[in-house]
């Protein structure tokens, strides 16, 4: 074991992300910068792109921001070159697959001292669509010196699937803002509820779901189920922007659930919406470990989940109150709709694990360890 160049200093420390966008990783990026113990580390948070940054507010004036002005990742890597030549830190800490992967390619003509670490936030067998991209993922990842994984089942890929070695690999789970999110959760909505239909009708189920409207979401096999479920009692608010949004008012249209399911859009504040709740659903086709099913437990929501491959069921399997579905289809959601009772809250025992203060030690352990080796 050696002393690393920076012993009786801070370590140097690179957070590299896309951007402060939206998104799961956008928001645990901007819990690291905020929570990692400035006396330890000396940080410099590298966005590819910082227009739209959404969380950039939040980061402390200790944190120093640069941005590399690059709409796409490809177009930023001579730059990222560049400038791990030039201020050559003691830790490079990326997230994001794509990200992760253009890293890992350029990594061999990086400086040897660089210790990478990529954090993964999505099972890459269900991104990777050919065996030359397998390829590649593979090669990349092989070239960090240590991979942090969202959940067990991630590991297991990593390590049956990519041959990263177990110890090259840390389980590392997402951290959650408790105390943030209680305070924005009690903030006025600027809507009028009056105008939605049975809204404060106490015999009707209010149902939040939280994310892009994208395919992997699974907004159409949630609609698709309300209609099985046959529930004229339930009310499905989705909050997100993305391409399917046409497509999905058409559906739920086409199916006469208007009067059912609302689209919020994007909201910088979804937590005020969710703590009007009775529960949460997750209809995705793949995940990670999202968020926003941490931050529902945190408000007290049960959750209604497919078993997403990435980490759901590992979290919610014991939970009483939370449901997992059969399959990933919409008649399992709809039979979970058909016998959903939202009267059990969530205990907030169940997040503690989850807090930012058990969570970003573990990170902290993680980068000292790996610099002193």
């Amino acid at each position: 074991m050696k002393k690393p160049d920076s012993y009786h200093n801070k370590i140097r420390l690179f957070l590299l992300i896309p951007s402060l966008k939206a998104g799961g990783a956008e928001r645990v990026m901007s819990y690291l910068a905020k929570y990692l113990n400035k006396e330890k580390f000396d940080i410099d948070l590298i966005l590819i792109d910082a227009q739209d940054s959404i969380f950039i507010d939040e980061i402390p004036n200790h944190v120093n921001i640069i941005s590399l002005g690059a709409k796409r990742v490809r177009f930023a890597l001579f730059k990222l070159i560049q400038l791990f030549w030039q201020e050559k830190p003691d830790i490079v800490l990326s997230m994001l697959s794509h990200l992760n992967l253009a890293i890992g390619i350029i990594r061999p003509i990086l400086p040897s001292k660089i210790k990478f670490i990529a954090r993964n936030t999505v099972m890459l067998t269900k991104i990777i669509n050919n065996k030359f991209e397998f390829f590649l993922y593979k090669l990349s990842y092989s070239g960090f010196n240590h991979v942090i994984c969202q959940s067990e089942e991630m590991k297991s890929e990593f390590i049956h699937k990519f041959h990263i070695p177990p110890q090259k690999l840390t389980v590392i789970y997402n951290p959650i803002d408790y105390d943030r999110i209680m305070c924005l959760s009690r903030q006025q909505v600027p809507y009028d509820f009056n105008s939605i239909p049975h809204f404060f009708d106490p015999s009707y189920i209010r149902l939040v779901s939280v994310g892009r409207l994208e395919f992997q979401k699974g907004f159409d096999l949630l609609i698709r189920a309300l209609y099985l479920s046959g529930r004229k009692d339930i009310l499905i608010f989705i909050i997100g922007n993305g391409s399917l949004l046409t497509d999905l008012r058409e559906l739920s249209k086409q199916l006469g659930l208007e009067k059912q399911i609302y689209f919020l859009g994007f909201q910088k504040n979804p937590y005020a919406w969710m703590s009007k709740a009775d529960a949460f659903v997750l209809s995705s086709r793949f995940e990670g470990l999202p968020n926003v099913v941490l931050e529902s437990l945190a408000l007290g929501l049960p959750v209604i989940s497919t078993p997403s491959p990435g980490g759901v069921v590992e979290i919610l399997r014991g939970i009483d109150g939370c449901v997992i579905t059969r399959d990933i289809s919409a008649e399992s959601i709809a039979e979970a709709l058909q016998t959903f009772n939202p009267a059990k809250k969530i205990s907030s025992e169940v997040i503690e694990r989850f807090s930012v203060h058990r969570i970003i030690p573990e990170y902290e352990q993680l980068i000292e360890k790996l610099v002193c080796f």
